[in-house]
């Protein structure tokens, strides 16, 4: 009798620890899905300002130089 308590306890532990990896597996999953989204989003999402062609900073579309049209750099 006590042998049957022990294994229905033994498989109900198993099952949650397979449940708990399912779950952390489809967070993990969802978390990435979403994390590629807002990277693509966020692409031309800083919009330096700018007087002339000397206040975009250099980094910004390398290998070539960013041009100041409309008070906002912009790569060409």
């Amino acid at each position: 009798m006590h042998y049957k308590i022990v294994i229905k306890f033994h498989s109900l532990i198993q099952q949650i620890k397979n449940n708990m990896a399912a779950i952390l597996k489809f967070v993990y999953i969802i978390t990435l899905f979403f994390s590629l989204f807002i990277a693509a989003m966020n692409v031309n999402a800083a919009k330096i300002k700018c007087k002339t062609p000397f206040d975009c900073p250099k980094f910004m579309c390398l290998p070539r130089v960013a041009n100041c049209i409309d008070s906002i750099c912009t790569c060409p």
